[in-house]
């Protein structure tokens, strides 16, 4: 650690000062004994070595003198210059100070160490994930409760409103790590996160590359659950639907959320719960695509099976349904309750109007 006191020469004066109060432009006087309190270009020296080990890893003292060396001269070379935090072992030395702080040689390598990322290899992740779950199932078990979800990471596609933003707030409530994804509205986004302390990350499932950028950030953040919510419609018979109505609605509902979910399967997510619609069972005549697009989604849940949940909302009050229908909160309880696995079975579909 730095010397708490330094000895400098400000404005003609000699003072003693706190280390943390030298600043570049003053003039540093160093002893045997002292530690160094900034970098410190010298401009007197007399006998004097420091040990430098922390900084070049050479064991030995080195001997300082006032002679320049080359601009580009490697550190341990540099040898008319006293660097923070290193040793005085024998003379003294005066050198105008060039460098404090975070901008001295020390504090250089304190920044570069700080931005190193820790790598995580797959197995940690899975262990990661393991040990949240067993935690929050211990916790329970003391409780002699059921186990309710805290700890775990969630990640909810589309859940800047609507289904999606009532479920982020449902399972908020258990202290969960939540991520949410939006498209356009990034200021809907925020109020959500505001509410829940949820991530936020853009996400266009029509778009290749964004799945992509999307698939690396659930790798780094490890969840358990993945909320597939994604949906559009067009409230019009099939013979008003044009190609680009019909593409819409497929590209988002169908394409995207089976590609949603194959990220979640290929990062070993270990519940993943598809948001299709009762309307895939029950259709309508004034959504014939959209009951198509969602019944789509409830195929591929049981013909993979696990780690797929589908999860069948009926009519609910929604910009999408011009805010007709039931609650979305109640959606989102159902959800939650399958995100904690007291309801429904991998490869199966949970039916939100018989719960």
């Amino acid at each position: 650690m730095l010397s708490p006191r330094a000895v400098v020469i400000r404005d003609g004066e000699r003072l003693e000062v706190d280390a943390a109060d030298v600043v570049p432009g003053d003039i540093l006087i160093v002893g045997a004994g002292d530690r160094v309190a900034a970098d410190s270009r010298l401009v007197q020296a007399s006998g004097f070595r420091t040990q430098e080990a922390a900084l070049t890893g050479e064991s030995e003292p080195v001997d300082k003198t006032t002679q320049a060396v080359a601009a580009d001269a490697e550190l341990a070379y540099r040898r008319s210059m006293a660097f923070a935090g290193t040793l005085a072992v024998e003379g003294e030395a005066t050198g105008l100070v060039v460098a404090t702080a975070t901008d001295t040689e020390i504090g250089r390598i304190f920044r570069m160490l700080a931005e190193v990322e820790t790598l995580q290899t797959p197995l940690l992740r899975q262990l990661d994930r393991s040990a949240r779950v067993l935690a929050g199932t211990i916790i329970a078990a003391t409780e002699n409760q059921q186990f309710t979800g805290a700890l775990m990471r969630i990640v909810i596609t589309g859940g800047s409103r609507g289904i999606g933003e009532a479920t982020a707030l449902a399972v908020a409530e258990n202290h969960n790590d939540i991520c949410i994804t939006y498209q356009n509205d990034a200021k809907a986004a925020r109020q959500v996160a505001e509410k829940t302390g949820a991530k936020i990350v853009r996400l266009d499932v029509t778009d290749n590359s964004s799945l992509a950028e999307f698939k690396e950030v659930l790798r780094e953040w490890a969840p358990e659950v993945l909320v597939n919510n994604a949906g559009v419609a067009r409230w019009q018979v099939f013979h008003q639907h044009s190609f680009e109505d019909i593409e819409a609605i497929l590209r988002v509902n169908t394409e995207g959320a089976i590609k949603v979910a194959k990220v979640g399967v290929d990062l070993g997510i270990s519940r993943i719960i598809n948001i299709a619609s009762g309307a895939a069972k029950h259709p309508h005549d004034n959504l014939p695509v959209y009951c198509a697009s969602k019944a789509a989604l409830r195929m591929l849940t049981m013909a993979v099976g696990a780690p797929l949940i589908c999860v069948n909302p009926g009519m609910t009050r929604t910009r999408m349904t011009n805010y007709q229908g039931g609650d979305p909160e109640t959606v989102a309880a159902v959800i939650r309750d399958v995100a904690y696995g007291t309801k429904g079975e991998f490869g199966g579909e949970v039916d939100v109007a018989k719960q």
